[in-house]
């Protein structure tokens, strides 16, 4: 930056101060559900691919962001990446926009607990799935009312079905084939979030209070940059149309290998909800079926 703009960094430092409330008001602003919970509705009924999922509004994730913590507080935020990092979680919309965000929670702790207080907090902006609709997880959340997990004990993330060599055929990992390409919407969001702000990949040269608002700025310049600019090279490449798209945060494995995704093992699921997704495991694996049945039938 001092370069850049030929300036000291003392005075640039001085500037971005006066400008960080301003633009703390603007990301409140944008990283928020910009649409009704509707709106997807008619998107995903026209998708082959995704209608059965008619009634997601989108996906919730972590994602760690590398910081320098007071050394007081460094035991709390040395994560599972081997570094010190904030572990910011998110939920993000099919367009690839952020509709909720918080930043700041150590990265020692696993992206469930950090899920469950910020839920639990009666005055926070966090956007709680409305009656009838869902938000799509990963296997270190319970399959619960308004969030839709994946079938642990079977593959799931996308790199290890491109690697396999036959077809899937047992109805569970059908499912989560769907299931997993759908909820890439996170990590696409993520990826396109960290390729346009590289300083979000080392710990930041700013004090630790302030990198935690730098990160929510960065996700409302991102929303903001998705609504005004469709045609953004970033988002073109990781559009979800892009089925060989690979998130810098997607991860590869089976759920056999990470039963409960990176966190401790929680079991509160929902009755009504695994029916749900039981039903909806069927459907998916009859449509496959007889897409496959076609295609031999050429």
């Amino acid at each position: 930056m001092d370069d850049r703009f030929q300036r000291s960094g003392g005075t640039i430092s001085k500037h971005i101060k006066k400008i960080t409330p301003a633009l703390e008001d603007f990301a409140a602003k944008w990283v928020a559900p910009l649409q009704d919970h509707d709106y997807w509705r008619p998107y995903l009924e026209r998708s082959k691919k995704y209608c059965h999922f008619k009634d997601c509004i989108g996906a919730v994730d972590g994602t760690h962001i590398p910081c320098n913590p007071p050394r007081e507080k460094a035991a709390k935020f040395w994560s599972r990446k081997g570094m010190h990092t904030f572990n910011v979680l998110a939920v993000a919309d099919f367009n690839l926009c952020f509709t909720f965000a918080v930043a700041g929670y150590e990265g020692a702790m696993h992206d469930y607990p950090v899920f469950k207080e910020e839920t639990a907090k009666p005055n926070n902006r966090y956007p709680h799935p409305p009656p009838g609709k869902y938000y799509l997880v990963d296997a270190g959340y319970p399959n619960a009312k308004g969030y839709l997990a994946p079938y642990k004990g079977y593959m799931y993330h996308q790199e290890e079905f491109r690697r396999r060599s036959v077809p899937v055929t047992k109805s569970n990992e059908v499912f989560n084939k769907s299931h997993s390409s759908l909820r890439s919407c996170v990590e696409r969001s993520f990826g396109v979030l960290k390729k346009r702000y590289p300083f979000l990949k080392v710990p930041s040269e700013y004090n630790f209070e302030e990198a935690k608002k730098f990160i929510l700025i960065a996700m409302g310049l991102h929303n903001y940059i998705r609504w005004h600019n469709p045609s953004d090279e970033y988002f073109r490449d990781a559009d979800m149309s892009n089925e060989d798209y690979v998130a810098e945060d997607s991860t590869t494995g089976d759920i056999r290998q990470h039963e409960f995704g990176d966190g401790p093992h929680f079991t509160q699921t929902d009755w009504e909800m695994d029916r749900f997704r039981d039903g909806l495991r069927d459907s998916i694996a009859s449509h496959y079926r007889r897409q496959n049945q076609r295609r031999r039938a050429r």
